[in-house]
């Protein structure tokens, strides 16, 4: 990474995963109040809506001890299923 950010000034966003425990635990003990900006996207497709809530924090001066990290984003999507309108409510009092 240091070749990518010192060399060619670029940037680079870094997916992080259970599967880094101890990078993953860092960065969820982050203090979420000091977020600095907050998106909300809602989009609907293949019969279910979504909402995508993302929240971006500096972390410059947070002693998070990531080479070259300025911010963390978190983007849980959040599923919102429709209620199924060809299901029909359980028959419960049928006399045959």
């Amino acid at each position: 990474m240091r070749f990518l950010v010192e060399e060619k000034e670029a940037r680079y966003l870094l997916v992080v995963k259970a599967n880094q425990p101890e990078l993953h635990r860092r960065l969820r003990s982050l203090p979420r109040k000091d977020v600095t900006a907050r998106r909300y996207d809602r989009e609907a497709g293949h019969g279910r809506r979504e909402t995508r809530v993302t929240r971006a924090l500096t972390v410059t001066d947070l002693g998070l001890d990531f080479p070259h990290a300025v911010q963390a984003a978190r983007i849980p999507a959040l599923p919102h299923r429709p209620p199924d309108r060809h299901r029909q409510p359980p028959d419960r009092l049928r006399d045959h």
